[in-house]
């Protein structure tokens, strides 16, 4: 980006900036993006989601969607309460996901170490390598957002948290305890300007949102040719490779869409 096309690596790059050009753009160094046309933007968007691509197997993303049904009430605090309820579900499906993939994960790589024990059993193996050799812990950096709020969600989820399932198919649903038991600490709050990782979860979000709701390109520009004849709804399939398609089996991608009840 910086060698190509004469951006700076400090420019705190997000998905819809990238498109539409935020003015502010304009301002930093005189040029950079707000100099080129959206062709161009849309191929440094194409190339940063090949790059993200190609991290796997080092990187592994998991999605999670709210689809809004509901218009926001005029009377301010149904709408209050109503963009409360969709953060804390969403991050309530997040968090949950997270959980059960460093459950899962650990479990399976518990069963690798043990049958790598059976191999040496002549050798001693020491006790503190016992003990992390199927421990997988993680920490949470979310983008600066409602802090407080996210917070006490997570402080609940760690000692309530029943999740609704199904023993068999067609069967009653019943609930059980899944607590935050592989997130340590407190979510750790980052401003995105700040932080590359942060940007490339804003433009994964970005791609996803456009594949989901099918908003294409604005006309006069759906027919730009680039490379390989790709729209801004086709970016987000390029990242299958890093996509962790378990956490949503019903969806091709692995994509977790909730709705309004």
């Amino acid at each position: 980006m910086r060698d190509i096309h004469h951006i700076p690596l400090t420019l705190e790059l997000k998905g819809h900036n990238i498109i539409n050009a935020n003015p502010r753009f304009k301002r930093i160094n005189g040029s950079s993006l707000g100099r080129l046309v959206k062709p161009e933007r849309l191929e440094i968007l194409r190339k940063i989601i090949c790059f993200i691509s190609a991290l796997a197997p080092l990187l592994e993303v998991q999605n999670v969607c709210f689809r809004k049904k509901h218009k926001i009430p005029l009377n301010k605090k149904d709408a209050k309460n109503l963009a409360k309820e969709r953060f804390i579900r969403t991050w309530e499906y997040t968090l949950q996901r997270i959980e059960a993939h460093l459950y899962h994960f650990e479990k399976r790589k518990a069963n690798d170490y043990h049958s790598f024990i059976e191999t040496i059993q002549n050798r001693q193996i020491p006790e503190w390598l016992n003990a992390i050799a199927s421990t997988e812990r993680s920490i949470i950096f979310p983008d600066q957002t409602q802090n407080d709020r996210l917070r006490k969600l997570y402080r609940r989820m760690r000692v309530f948290n029943y999740v609704p399932y199904r023993s068999e198919v067609g069967g009653s649903i019943k609930t059980r305890p899944v607590t935050l038991n592989h997130i340590l600490g407190d979510p750790v709050f980052i401003d995105s300007n700040h932080s590359h990782f942060v940007q490339i979860a804003d433009v994964i979000g970005y791609c996803l949102s456009k594949y989901l709701f099918h908003q294409t390109v604005p006309t006069k520009f759906k027919s730009v040719k680039i490379e390989n004849d790709l729209g801004l709804h086709n970016l987000f399939p390029i990242l299958e490779p890093i996509l962790c398609k378990r956490a949503a089996p019903e969806h091709p991608l692995g994509v977790k869409v909730i709705e309004d009840y």
